[in-house]
């Protein structure tokens, strides 16, 4: 397992869950939302949990001292990488779901592969 395979199952994952379980995804995309509006109160650690690249930044940082990335700021391409998939799930719901998210998800595993990789 290298850190750029890593990387590829992590953009993967978070597409696949919507894509096998939608009505999960859609359920935890409105508590978010509902966490971040202060409608109802004792969901700020599911929405902080949700909303965490902690994982992602380490895995970034881990794959730079390993010298499989060239990332100067491994938060700021966490954030890039979490807000490329959100928008990418986010369009796929405003299309009622007329977008192949299996497509979308191989074509941002390229995308960043080509960005942050050393080799």
């Amino acid at each position: 397992m290298t850190y750029r395979g890593k990387l590829g199952a992590y953009i993967a994952s978070q597409v696949a869950v919507v894509i096998r379980r939608p009505l999960y995804a859609q359920a935890l995309a409105e508590i978010v939302a509902m966490a971040q509006a202060r409608q109802v109160d004792g969901l700020d650690d599911i929405a902080r949990s949700a909303l965490s690249i902690e994982c992602l930044v380490n895995l970034l940082e881990q794959g730079c001292r390993a010298g499989e990335f060239h990332t100067s700021d491994s938060h700021l391409t966490a954030l890039a990488i979490r807000g490329a998939i959100d928008n990418v799930v986010r369009h796929h719901h405003l299309r009622d779901g007329d977008v192949d998210l299996e497509r979308c998800a191989r074509q941002l595993v390229d995308l960043f592969d080509r960005c942050i990789t050393s080799v």
